[in-house]
């Protein structure tokens, strides 16, 4: 190869990398929102489990841990479309 189609390819791979770089970047911030949310969720669920002391208690703690398991497959899901 000559001068500058070395010079030319390394420009190249620094844009490919910056690209990466900011797609990990991208993911971290998207994890950390979601981090958050699902520990809002599992206060939530927490308060509705002291508050909640009838027969259907079983019914509002399944329905919490649906809504905790949407969370993570929307998790991977966002995690997939940044890539």
């Amino acid at each position: 190869m000559t001068k500058p189609k070395q010079a030319i390819k390394l420009n190249h791979d620094m844009g490919e990398l910056a690209s990466v770089h900011r797609q990990q970047i991208a993911i971290q911030i998207a994890i950390g929102k979601l981090e958050k949310k699902l520990e809002q969720n599992e206060h939530y669920i927490e308060t509705l489990m002291e508050a909640n002391q009838d027969p259907n208690e079983s019914m509002v703690y399944a329905y919490a841990k649906i809504s905790k398991n949407e969370i993570y497959a929307n998790i991977f899901h966002e995690n997939l479309k940044l890539l």
